[in-house]
This record gives C-alpha cells, structure tokens and sequence, in this order.
C-alpha cells in the first residue's frame, strides 16, 4: 500500500477499503476489528509496507499477570 493510505489505516473517523494484492474485496472490518482487541487488551498494532509488494502488521500484548 502507498504511503497515504499507510498512515490513515488506523484511523478511526476515516472508513476506508481497498482491493487485495490478488483483486479480493474487502470491507476494512478486519483490521477494525483487530484493533478493537489489541486495545481493549493495552497492546499496540503497526504496519509496514512496501507498494506492490505486501504489508505486514506487527502486534504487542502486555505479559499476562
């Protein structure tokens, strides 16, 4: 994914979407989703992406106490 879309990805106020590397659909509820959790679980989420190539999302979870 392009730089814009990258930082705007976890954005809450900005409902976005955008075709696969292979054309498949999506409706951003994934991520949002997954977002949810990592927060509601004081964690972090990130990206990295290369345009054309793939992204790859990072998380953290605190240790279990």
């Amino acid at each position: 994914m392009d730089s814009y879309t990258l930082g705007i990805i976890f954005n809450r106020s900005i409902q976005f979407t955008q075709q696969g590397t292979a054309g498949e659909k999506g409706s951003g509820l994934g991520l949002d989703l997954s977002v949810d959790f990592i927060d509601k679980l004081d964690g972090t989420i990130r990206a990295e992406s290369k345009e054309g190539e793939g992204t790859v999302f990072y998380f953290t979870l605190p240790e279990a106490r």
